[in-house]
């Protein structure tokens, strides 16, 4: 079982400054039709609790062959492939729709210890965001453990919510891996995921 939840939130820090805590947000209302979708929305966050521990979950975070099997793209169809790779600090993954690479993801881990994980971020292709930083802090024992993103950077909302979708898909699959099927069955009830 899963319990998670996700947003995208205007911050008015600087693009990497979630790597230097105090962490200040604040809360804007839902946009309305009308409101611009290019205003800048600088991060990201989610939470799921997934019943796997500590340790295999930074293998699954950030070991190929492990990604391959959860990212999940945004209108991904049947007979499209994923394939992830990495060298040293720097990593690759390469997405493939009608025989042609339609999206690349790349960047360099900057930290990856048993707690967190944090790395850049810039996707090319058919859909393409500048670079953003994401960092990723594990809390748990044995049986369960918290996940606790973060992806700042964003210059418009329309790449944020390309990424909601993105971290939503991608969670409800690395849960599904370790036996959570429906991330809406959760302690805390079902709750939609926002652009704030």
């Amino acid at each position: 079982m899963a319990d998670w939840n996700i947003e995208c939130i205007r911050t008015g820090m600087q693009p990497h400054a979630f790597m230097h805590p105090p962490y200040q947000t604040t809360r804007t209302p839902r946009p309305g039709l009308d409101e611009d979708l290019s205003a800048p929305v600088h991060s990201l966050s989610l939470e799921v609790s997934i019943k796997a521990d500590v340790r295999r979950l930074v293998q699954a975070l950030s070991f190929p062959e492990y990604v391959e099997a959860w990212i999940a793209f945004p209108g991904e169809m049947p007979g499209c492939s994923t394939v992830a790779t990495r060298d040293q600090n720097d990593y690759a993954i390469e997405h493939y729709c009608s025989g042609r690479q339609s999206v690349l993801i790349s960047g360099r881990y900057q930290a990856s210890r048993r707690h967190k994980v944090a790395f850049s971020w810039r996707v090319d292709g058919d859909f393409s965001v500048p670079e953003t930083m994401v960092e990723i802090r594990l809390h748990g024992d044995f049986e369960r453990t918290t996940v606790e993103f973060r992806q700042t950077g964003f210059a418009s909302r329309h790449d944020c919510a390309w990424h909601r979708a993105l971290w939503t898909g991608s969670m409800a699959r690395l849960a599904a891996l370790y036996g959570t099927s429906d991330l809406s069955k959760n302690r805390g009830g079902s709750r939609q995921a926002n652009i704030a």
